[in-house]
């Protein structure tokens, strides 16, 4: 299967940002590893979710300096109503966003997404502090 493609050019944080988005039938756990082992100085960042009636494996794979960036996602779906649905709709699949910001984040920022995933609770509430200061809503 030829994977879909999808261009976006957008802003985020005062950075031009351009997302180009993929499905995939691998896994997310499989994608996000050979993001990692294909990125120079890669950071995984776990961001993965559960609900009642869904799993939702989510990696973000960071380069070195925080100027691209690959999104990994997949859901998976406990209610099989839902799951037959998603089949439909292919989003069953794994999705892929690949990410360019100009300029980049920098080093601190990769540094802080890590942390802000961390089992650490004080880390984690300090991170999302910083973090939040670095990118004020706009």
């Amino acid at each position: 299967m030829v994977p879909t493609r999808l261009a976006h050019d957008m802003s985020i944080c005062g950075r031009k940002l351009k997302l180009v988005s993929y499905h995939v039938a691998a896994d997310a756990h499989t994608v996000a590893s050979w993001y990692k082992d294909h990125t120079s100085g890669a950071t995984l960042v776990d961001l993965n979710n559960s609900t009642n009636d869904a799993n939702m494996t989510q990696f973000e794979v960071l380069d070195a300096n925080g100027g691209n960036a690959a999104i990994v996602m997949q859901m998976h779906f406990s209610n099989a109503k839902l799951a037959a649905a998603a089949k439909t709709l292919d989003a069953d699949k794994t999705s892929i966003g690949i990410e360019t910001f100009d300029p980049p984040f920098g080093q601190e920022y990769v540094a802080l997404m890590s942390q802000a995933t961390s089992n650490d609770p004080s880390a984690v509430q300090a991170a999302k502090a910083k973090l939040g200061t670095m990118c004020p809503k706009e």
